[in-house]
């Protein structure tokens, strides 16, 4: 190795060490370093690099690529530099045809190993405009340059012939750090070609289709801005990687493609998952088992199977998976929403502080779900433990009248699943059953804010299944599904809840035609429903009156309907009551709408009709009716839902100062709470700040020494060469 190449060789690795610690170890290097020998590069490896470690670390000293047996690629012809002074290698200058039928394979290695293995410093791999015929490969490290970019501004297509793919991959990209994947370009997998090969649903033992980007040992990588298109099975798969960033990308596959999971996730550690659409025929985000600092936020997710957290429990050498957050997120025509899903398999585990936060939900069949027996056979319980899971803020519209569905492990119960302020419609197709409610089995909740669904209480099921417009109940400890197995009829709703003790169910009736009310046996026109949430004037849920509904009292209903009136826009007038001959007991209490009007009925009881006066209107025939029970209840015998005149809330949704105050508390709370956080991220910023400058002063330390060191290697040449002469 001659004198020049090692001098060549210190100064990229002074670089290198300027390019980390900025100006402080600029401000060391020297202009009198030279003359260098193999002695001096394998001092600097002893001192510098050491062994890699089994966790890795941040960037830093543990990552810098080893400089051993380094070629000068600086005479290579097929390489330019940009303006941020990376060295540029086209892969259309290594040989590839661009022509969309030439398979550019070769070509694509050959720039590989010319910018990664053979060229030291911040280094791009170009892939032009145009399309590109590419069949398996592997981008394989530990490189030299660092760090190494490939963008791909082109139509990359993949090979359709499976039996080139000798491992299930189609590009694996492996064993790097300081990985950058960017442009504009596209990565089409052509899985429409293949997807007919897919027998996963038939067979529990089938191959899966190759995934169209694996990256595998990957430390510090970035895939920003790339788009995936169609793809055999997994779009993209990480595995055993760290701080690992996904951003703006794009990937698309029709909704009946199989297995085309958008982004798995096993085995690693700090990875975050932005501002990214994904739309497929599986999960859009899989976060599968030993994953650790998951982060996914504002991703459109639509269609596909929703953002998941699983399957677990599959194979035997799973870890745990804790510290997710899915949040700001958007969920439309999907089979699931927020998803939890474990096989009921003898493996053992814990998925734990998972949060789903913030998510809007269109159309989505299940919208929140915990699935302890995803794809298993029945009478088996999943060892996997889900606790510490929150559902926060999820809204929208489920496609099924089931809003939330938590089904846990009889073995393992689900611990500490918090839902708070869930607020979730009916939207299928199904107009005359449009209830929605909560499933739960097994499962430990608590529940904070509006709930709708209201949630699951807690003592036996009663399973409510709604056929043709009746209502079926059966008292029993079991989950739909028992329902399901034992029902000789054909069911298209699948509901579990349960019931509150002092809620009454009736079956959904058409109303009769219009005739006055009497106040002794309460007929007259009434909707007979069960339970119903309905909208309030400024767009909020409320609990509607419903005929069978109880109450304690009188004045327990008067406020109930008064409260009612409030959130939906109009003022309860109290109207008729009838009492008791014997005592004067009130028995029956009607409560109107306070829009007052001509009475409807024109005709007199003696006389001709009564012509009502041109200015005047009819009055509103909103009303509720109470009677009292012989077990002293009072019940709803009698409920008119529509107003003949607009109804209006408060603009700024107070009705009272009492209701003002209380807000004004929560945004104080709030504001104490948020500026607590801001002072636990500023001391974490501090202490970061400080192991930095604590780093760099290490760092600094140790350049010090070696230079030294270079000084009394070039003295001791020097008095070596003088007494030759």
């Amino acid at each position: 190795m001659t004198i020049s190449r090692i001098l060549s060789l210190f100064q990229i690795l002074l670089l290198v060490f300027a390019w980390q610690c900025y100006d402080k170890v600029a401000a060391i290097i020297t202009d009198d370093i030279a003359n260098l020998n193999n002695e001096i590069i394998s001092t600097i490896n002893q001192q510098l690099i050491p062994s890699p470690t089994a966790t890795p670390g941040p960037l830093g000293m543990e990552t810098l690529p080893d400089l051993d047996d380094t070629v000068n690629d600086s005479n290579n012809t097929n390489n330019d530099l940009n303006e941020n002074g990376e060295s540029v290698f086209d892969v259309t200058k290594h040989g590839a045809k661009a022509d969309g039928k030439t398979d550019d394979a070769q070509a694509f290695e050959t720039t590989w190993i010319a910018a990664c293995r053979n060229t030291v410093g911040p280094v791009k791999i170009l892939i032009p405009k145009g399309t590109y015929l590419v069949g398996p490969m592997t981008l394989a490290g530990p490189c030299k340059s660092f760090p190494i970019t490939i963008e791909n501004q082109g139509i990359v297509k993949a090979t359709t012939d499976l039996s080139e793919y000798s491992s299930p991959e189609w590009f694996s990209i492996e064993d790097i750090t300081g990985f950058i994947l960017t442009g504009s370009g596209v990565f089409d997998g052509q899985g429409t070609a293949v997807w007919a090969y897919n027998d996963c649903k038939s067979n529990k033992d089938c191959q899966l289709l190759p995934i169209s980007i694996k990256f595998s040992g990957l430390n510090h990588t970035i895939v920003d801005g790339i788009t995936s298109l169609n793809s055999k099975g997994f779009h993209m798969s990480l595995f055993n990687c760290y701080n690992f960033t996904i951003t703006n990308v794009n990937i698309i596959a029709p909704d009946e493609s199989p297995n085309t999971d958008g982004i798995h996730l096993s085995t690693s550690e700090l990875v975050n998952i932005m501002n990214s659409i994904i739309g497929t025929g599986d999960d859009c985000v899989s976060i599968g088992h030993s994953t650790v600092k998951i982060t996914v936020t504002n991703v459109t997710c639509g269609p596909g199977h929703g953002l998941s957290v699983g399957s677990l429990g599959k194979y035997s050498r799973e870890k745990d998976v804790y510290d997710v957050l899915v949040k700001n997120c958007t969920i439309f025509n999907a089979t699931n929403g927020a998803r939890i899903k474990t096989f009921a398999s003898p493996i053992s585990g814990l998925a734990s502080g998972i949060i789903f936060e913030d998510i809007i939900m269109y159309n989505v069949k299940y919208p929140i779900i915990i699935d302890q027996t995803y794809s298993t056979d029945e009478n088996k319980e999943s060892k996997w433990k889900v606790s510490d899971v929150h559902f926060k803020n999820i809204r929208g519209t489920s496609a099924t009248n089931v809003g939330v569905l938590l089904e846990c492990s009889k073995l393992l119960p689900c611990e500490g699943v918090v839902l708070k302020d869930i607020n979730l419609t009916y939207g299928g197709t199904d107009s005359k059953n449009t209830t929605i409610v909560s499933s739960c089995l097994n499962a430990k909740i608590t529940t904070f804010g509006v709930q709708n669904p209201p949630p699951c209480d807690d003592g036996n099921w009663d399973i409510h299944l709604l056929v043709g417009g009746s209502t079926h109940l059966l008292h029993q400890k079991y989950n739909w599904r028992f329902w399901e197995r034992i029902s000789p009829l054909k069911i298209t709703h699948k509901i579990l809840h349960k019931i509150r003790p002092t809620f009454a169910v009736s079956t959904t009736v058409q109303s009769h035609p219009q005739k006055p009310m009497n106040l002794d046996d309460g007929s007259g026109p009434a909707h007979n429903s069960i339970e119903v949430n309905t909208h309030a004037a400024d767009g909020n849920l409320v609990l509607e009156p419903y005929v069978g509904m109880e109450f304690d009292s009188e004045d327990a209903a008067r406020r109930f309907y008064a409260e009612y009136a409030r959130q939906m826009g109009f003022v309860v007038r109290i109207m008729q009551r009838r009492r008791s001959g014997i005592d004067g007991r009130t028995l029956a209490r009607r409560l109107g709408c306070n829009k007052q009007g001509f009475s409807p009925n024109h005709r007199g009881i003696y006389g001709l009709d009564k012509k009502s006066r041109p200015s005047a209107r009819e009055g509103c025939k909103a009303t509720i009716l109470v009677k009292m029970e012989k077990s002293g209840k009072w019940v709803v015998t009698r409920f008119v839902k529509d107003h003949n005149h607009p109804l209006v809330v408060c603009s700024n949704g107070f009705n009272s100062s009492g209701d003002k105050d209380k807000k004004i508390e929560e945004l104080k709370m709030e504001l104490e709470h948020q500026e607590q956080l801001c002072i636990a991220y500023r001391e974490k910023l501090f202490n970061f700040i400080s192991n930095v400058e604590e780093q760099t002063e290490e760092l600094s330390s140790k350049i010090q020494v070696i230079i030294g060191n270079v000084r009394q290697v070039e003295s001791g040449m020097q008095k070596h060469y003088q007494c030759r002469q």
